[in-house]
């Protein structure tokens, strides 16, 4: 640490805007220009980006002030919200609502840059001026410094922490993978009803015997029946505290990780102290989650507190139908579309009205074929989640000692 320097941003980078075109000429749009917005950013979970939800066209472009952006450009909300950072992987250009940062190649490494500012989130953020809405301006962050290691110690650095990231984006991809082939299995017995007959033959396909239901309006197989969820399925919903009652770091024994909605998806969490609240519900990594208030239709697993009332722990009553089942139940289209089809109101929505609504096409017999072929799949992607969980508490664990130069990542010296 005795050899790191502390420099101003604007030394070691330069720092360029962003843009819109006008919105009101539909020809500055849907072209080939990656054009991001902080919405991009919120969306993504890895480091790099790649593309746009929206593009712009030349004619777009040229038409206001935003730039083409190199690759390895650090690219750093600035507003709405302050401090979310990803790393352009592509040529591409921004909208207002970013501060772009080009490192000097000489002196600053990207990605060390990079981790730096995720560390320092909090600062950033403190940083923003404003009355109505906050912003990170150009001219307060050239000012703003960061500690400059020897260029050879921040690729080190940055290795270390990207070998973690690595492995998290890694097991991301094989998830979402494993999702897609339970979604065909899924869509092939319950959608197409192509399960293996008597004959080992595809039900539906091989000619087997239909029947319309007017509740689903649709034809499925004879002798199936309509399942109510809610007649087969305990929904235990957890509870409220307030805002007061969040901590973000435990700080007894007592305290537990509690999960919002907005924490779903992603397994972050804040905590909440148990000494002071009864009763509270608690999930566990073999538990489904599904939500029923704000982001409503959100289906988590592999995660381990307490919850709060936007939130219902799924659980068969008689026992049969596993995680794995209930995650593709949850994640079936008409069961999401019924959930959002009885979601109500201005700010928040709340689905709650959904639960007793919950209908689909039911066979226990070729469920449990179905859950059994699924089952080993699920099964790899809740080891897959529950390993990012350690490696993000790992990364977030080093990083803070990286940066401050708590750990030595320099050469070793030699005697001569």
């Amino acid at each position: 640490m005795k050899q790191w320097q502390w420099v101003k941003l604007g030394e070691v980078a330069e720092i360029k805007n962003g843009s819109t075109p006008s919105t009101l000429e539909s020809d500055n749009f849907n072209g080939n220009i990656i054009w991001i917005t902080p919405k991009d950013l919120s969306e993504q979970k890895t480091k790099y980006i790649y593309t746009s939800r929206k593009k712009i066209t030349q004619k777009g472009y040229e038409s206001c002030s935003t730039t083409l952006l190199p690759i390895n450009t650090i690219c750093l909300t600035s507003r709405a919200p302050i401090g979310l950072v990803s790393i352009s992987k592509v040529e591409l250009c921004t909208n207002q609502g970013f501060k772009n940062i080009i490192p000097d190649k000489k002196e600053l490494y990207f990605e060390y840059l990079y981790y730096y500012l995720k560390y320092r989130t909090k600062d950033l953020i403190a940083l923003g001026v404003g009355t109505k809405f906050k912003e990170l301006t150009t001219p307060i962050l050239k000012q703003y410094q960061i500690p400059l290691p020897p260029l050879q110690t921040q690729e080190k650095i940055a290795r270390i922490l990207s070998t973690i990231d690595d492995l998290i984006e890694c097991n991301t991809r094989i998830n979402k993978e494993l999702e897609s082939l339970l979604s065909v299995l899924y869509e092939m017995y319950f959608i197409r009803f192509d399960f293996p007959d008597t004959h080992n033959r595809p039900y539906q396909s091989s000619g087997g015997e239909m029947h319309y239901h007017p509740l689903l309006k649709r034809a499925i197989p004879k002798n199936w029946e309509v399942l109510n969820l809610y007649s087969r399925l305990d929904f235990e919903r957890g509870k409220e505290f307030g805002k007061e009652a969040y901590l973000q770091s435990p700080k007894s024994k007592h305290c537990v990780k509690f999960y919002r909605v907005g924490d779903m998806i992603e397994g972050n969490s804040v905590y909440i102290d148990t000494s002071k609240y009864a009763k509270l519900p608690f999930c566990s990594e073999g538990d489904l989650l599904v939500s029923f208030d704000g982001s409503v239709g959100r289906v988590a697993y592999g995660i381990n507190g307490a919850y709060c009332s936007g939130i219902c722990k799924i659980t068969d009553k008689q026992g049969a139908v596993n995680q794995a089942g209930l995650f593709c139940i949850f994640n079936d289209a008409h069961i999401q579309f019924t959930i959002h089809q009885y979601a109500v109101g201005t700010n928040i929505l709340h689905a709650g009205r959904a639960i007793e609504n919950l209908i689909l096409p039911f066979n226990e017999e070729v469920f449990l074929a179905f859950q059994h072929k699924a089952t080993p799949l699920f099964m790899k992607m809740r080891e897959n989640k529950i390993l990012n969980h350690h490696l993000a508490s790992l990364r977030d664990f080093l990083l803070p000692l990286l940066m401050n130069g708590e750990i030595e990542v320099g050469e070793k010296k030699t005697k001569r």
